[in-house]
């Protein structure tokens, strides 16, 4: 398969749809209406671009429109909100929302822990590399401060298990490995209206 593929099919609604790689993740965005004068570009999941791709072996291929460039370039050239909200009730979501909270309520006096906490946050927020197993652990339970001390040795042992696990400087070296590759876009689709 070819690094990047452009392609176009009739579906219900004009738009595109765009499968990016940055490092060792995937994105998916989708620009949801190809004919506005101000193209908004919207995260979406795999299951919903897969939904929208999908397509029979002999589906005709639709011609890109002079307005698929403006909108291709506009997620080319998007940067997520990072304060922008998680879905509630994702694993990141709630993951971010403990680690978040642990910096409040664990002893602040443990440097170590604390460093490796604001390293698991820049990399839920950013770079999305933990396992969902992973960002299980730190979802499993609800820290707040009105935690027990019991809820919040666990974390703390869940924390220290992840750490010993990928090792302190686990982004340090994700990050040196891919900071040659390029973002790239792997697969953008025109959705045309038939």
């Amino acid at each position: 398969m070819p690094a990047r593929v452009k392609s176009g099919k009739s579906f219900s609604v004009n738009q595109v749809c765009v499968l990016r790689r940055k490092g060792l993740s995937l994105f998916m965005h989708v620009v949801p209406n190809t004919q506005a004068e101000n193209l908004e570009v919207t995260e979406i999941t795999f299951e919903e671009l897969l939904e929208m791709v999908a397509c029979e072996y002999d589906t005709p291929y639709v011609q890109l429109s002079p307005k698929f460039w403006p909108a291709y370039n506009e997620v080319k050239d998007f940067k997520p909100n990072k304060s922008k909200k998680l879905p509630p009730k994702s694993l990141d979501a709630k993951a971010h929302e403990n680690l978040k909270c642990a910096l409040r309520v664990l002893n602040p006096s443990d440097h170590a822990l604390m460093d490796f906490i604001k390293v698991l946050i820049r990399d839920v927020q950013e770079y999305k590399t933990l396992s969902d197993r992973t960002l299980g652990r730190l979802s499993r339970n609800i820290l707040d401060i009105h935690a027990l001390d019991k809820d919040k040795k666990n974390f703390t042992n869940e924390v220290l298990w992840i750490r010993n696990s990928l090792g302190a400087n686990y982004l340090e070296r994700i990050l040196k490995r891919i900071e040659h590759q390029r973002n790239e876009v792997v697969i953008a689709l025109l959705l045309q209206k038939a």
